[in-house]
């Protein structure tokens, strides 16, 4: 049996959030160019010896280890956010939405085993990468998450007293991990806000799909009240449940890309929309409606986010509450107050 080596390992753990959603292939290479840039640039200003890291690429992101790597003592929060300071910096110069782009890190630390992969070079395998990949996924862009041995190294530190916002993480099989995030206003490129999937995946907020469906719906408030005789009604939801998924899960086609539901050429208009939609077999409309309302709209406690006659078009007060506490960005981006 051969030996295995033991290490503390430093985790910083990042991917691109949204990578392949309205990029073309050619945006996606710049993004993983600039991304490898960053993380080298980073890396390197940070005086980690070469032999004392490994860079693990993950697709659309990368795994950052440091090999009993101990001083400066956060040596690996350091360089997260120096990864996103200069990624800040590279959007701020791209004029290319598509180019532009945001990470979210985790933070994490163990004692893990240093191996020799299939092609002759060092891994790292583990409780710890395990958990930072989970933890990462937990984050929204611009977010740093800090497992707990990373809390309580630096809690005890007066640089970070007050910067460790403590949250509690459901992740893969139900296993929960406290985790906490860092914060810092004074930091613009680190994003303080609490990470919008910790509701979904605890099941202490609405769903997203739910959240855009709703936000559409107060958006365009004015046109759906105008819209609300039967047959129109009727194919109102369809309208605004495609034009939702296409924002929260845009089918992708080899070779092609995101493919929207809504038809292209009557994007953003909603009149030719609702045409389209009317011309559905009324007994389709009417099946589909009855499903999305008994899977959607009458969730869990999700009754009381609708009001009117029209129970599945109509927003209340409490759904607008509740949108704003549970997706602020989605709120704001949907013009909702």
């Amino acid at each position: 049996m051969p030996v295995v080596e033991t290490v503390n390992a430093k985790y910083v753990f990042l991917d691109v959030v949204g990578y392949s959603k309205g990029r073309t292939v050619e945006a996606q290479s710049h993004i993983i160019e600039t991304l490898n840039r960053v993380i080298t640039e980073a890396v390197a200003a940070s005086g980690v010896p070469k032999d004392s890291y490994l860079l693990l690429p993950t697709g659309d992101g990368v795994g950052i280890v440091l090999i009993d790597v101990m001083r400066p003592y956060d040596v690996d929060v350091r360089m997260a956010l120096d990864v996103l300071a200069r990624l800040a910096a590279s959007n701020d110069t791209q004029p290319d939405r598509q180019r532009r782009f945001l990470v979210r890190i985790a933070v994490n630390e163990n004692s893990d085993n240093l191996v020799i992969d299939v092609n002759g070079n060092r891994n790292i395998t583990g409780l710890g990468i395990n958990q930072a990949q989970r933890i990462m996924s937990m984050a929204d862009g611009g977010n740093i998450l800090v497992g707990p041995v990373v809390a309580e190294r630096l809690s005890q530190r007066d640089t970070y007293q007050g910067k460790l916002r403590e949250l509690k993480l459901v992740v893969k099989h139900g296993v929960t991990v406290r985790v906490c995030q860092l914060v810092d206003p004074a930091v613009p490129s680190l994003n303080s806000e609490e990470p919008a999937p910790l509701h979904d995946e605890q099941g202490e907020g609405i769903p997203e799909f739910l959240a855009v469906y709703m936000a559409l719906l107060v958006k365009h408030n004015v046109f759906v009240r105008s819209h609300l005789a039967p047959r129109q009604a009727v194919a109102l939801v369809p309208l605004f449940s495609m034009m939702a998924s296409d924002i929260v899960d845009p089918l992708e086609k080899p070779g092609v890309g995101p493919v929207l539901r809504v038809p292209a050429e009557h994007r953003g208009d909603l009149p030719k929309l609702l045409e389209y939609y009317q011309q559905v077999d009324v007994w389709v409309l009417e099946a589909f409606t009855r499903f999305f309302v008994a899977s959607q709209v009458e969730g869990p406690g999700y009754r009381s986010f609708f009001e009117g006659k029209e129970k599945s078009l109509l927003v209340s007060d409490e759904g607008r509450r509740v949108l704003l506490r549970d997706w602020p960005k989605v709120a704001r981006a949907m013009g909702v107050e």
